[in-house]
């Protein structure tokens, strides 16, 4: 007898999945805070960037009675995207199906395993791209002169302080989030500088919250996060990191709401408009006979998307901090 074999036509687009996969949320990740999406219809092409010293022009703005009025434009420079393809599958035997006694079928279970592993691979994108001195302008990255962790000579606010001074803020509407990982802020919410911006201007009262030290910067929020990655090859003993490094604090500046790349932001995301797909993210399935006792359910999230810097002074990384 002919082994059975998988037919292309079999896979669709399974519509209440792509809607299930399109909603997860994982408050751990903070990368699309900080590098926000950006639906685009082309996978590829270009783009145009914004450049801001023509914003902080001051340009006469006065009528007099026959005079015209002054003409206030702005230049650009252009840059090129291209979506990468992106894609994991998850298989669902037709026997783990029928003995489930899941609160979520095993299809939604798969789902939302493969968005954990997409998320946390777009996660450690993101944090390698703020966290690349590489990537930043010569004036708005360096090392610091004493450790953070350095309780004497160490001047963590001060020293940031100077950051946000360097970022050319020009009255748009955005936000400034600091970001780190538990390791570094585990040592700047003990440092004595930071610990002292409390009300009663003391030491006391055990560590420093984040909410703490971006309310008397006046920013947003500073985003601790705690996210681990295992940096080892599949079938070998797992080393772990943090995702967001454990030496470096950055500044980034980001947009209330993305509408265009001429925006002030540090980084977007760019993500394809994949057919069929919700906010760029598509579920596609396929029924695979070879597989398991009854078959397999194959279920694939797919998504094509670049992050990318878009002005590489619109904010500030601090280097060796610990």
């Amino acid at each position: 007898m002919a082994a059975e074999v998988i037919s292309p036509n079999s896979a669709f687009i399974n519509g209440p999945l792509t809607d299930f996969a399109s909603k997860y949320a994982n408050s751990q990740f903070v990368g699309d805070r900080l590098v926000k999406p950006f639906l685009v219809d082309q996978i590829g092409a270009t783009f145009k960037k914004r450049l801001r010293v023509d914003e902080a022009t001051l340009v006469d703005d006065a009528v007099g009675p026959d005079s015209r009025l002054n003409e206030v434009s702005y230049k650009v420079e252009d840059d090129l995207y291209l979506c990468r393809p992106r894609g994991l599958a998850h298989p669902s035997g037709k026997l783990t199906q029928a003995v489930s006694n899941s609160a979520l079928d095993p299809k939604q279970v798969g789902i939302a395993n493969l968005m954990q592993h997409i998320m946390l691979l777009r996660e450690n994108r993101v944090a390698s791209l703020i966290m690349t001195a590489g990537n930043w302008a010569s004036g708005n990255t360096s090392a610091v002169t004493n450790d953070w962790d350095d309780e004497t000579n160490g001047k963590p606010v001060t020293d940031m302080k100077a950051g946000l001074q360097a970022i050319p803020f020009n009255g748009e509407d955005v936000d400034v989030f600091g970001v780190c990982s538990d390791i570094v802020w585990d040592k700047v919410s003990l440092h004595p500088q930071v610990m002292s911006l409390r009300s009663n201007g003391g030491t006391e009262g055990g560590p420093a919250a984040p909410s703490e030290l971006a309310r008397y910067l006046g920013i947003a929020d500073v985003l601790v996060s705690k996210v681990h990655k295992n940096t080892a090859a599949p079938g070998l003993t797992a080393s772990y990191s943090r995702v967001w490094g454990a030496d470096s604090f950055a500044f980034v500046v980001v947009p209330k709401q993305v509408v265009s790349t001429e925006q002030m932001m540090f980084g977007a995301n760019f993500m394809f408009n994949i057919e069929g797909g919700t906010n760029g993210i598509r579920v596609r399935e396929w029924f695979d006979p070879g597989r398991g006792q009854g078959g397999t359910d194959m279920t694939a999230v797919e998504l094509s998307d670049q992050a990318k810097v878009i002005q590489n002074d619109a904010g500030y990384l601090f280097t060796s901090v610990v």
